[in-house]
């Protein structure tokens, strides 16, 4: 769960930073559409149910580090971008413990 909390923690950095580092549009625009959806996934893995919804943090890691060099950051952003993307990856390899057994599909119906 730790690693939940803190990619909730990189989505808020995220949403933040074009604010405190006067970002241009086109990279307060990545970070304020990728901080929330970081967020959201971060938050919605936080209960042991939902723990694989952690996996779209790859994703949008992975387009925080692509939209670094496609759209040419500058520096600032360049590097908070990059560095908020890889560990985005890296706790969203990070699965947790789960103690207990969740659903069973259509046979727990019957």
């Amino acid at each position: 769960m730790w690693a939940q909390i803190l990619n909730a923690l990189l989505g808020l950095i995220l949403m933040i930073s074009p604010a405190i580092f006067s970002f241009t549009t086109t990279e307060s625009d990545v970070n304020h559409i990728l901080g929330p959806l970081a967020i959201s996934f971060a938050v919605i893995s936080f209960w042991q149910v939902n723990r694989n919804a952690r996996v779209f943090n790859i994703g949008i890691g992975c387009l925080l580090i692509i939209a670094v060099f496609i759209f040419g950051f500058r520096r600032i952003p360049f590097w908070i971008d990059l560095f908020s993307g890889v560990l985005l990856v890296i706790f969203s390899f990070v699965k947790g413990k789960i103690t207990q057994k969740f659903g069973g599909g259509w046979r727990s119906l019957l």
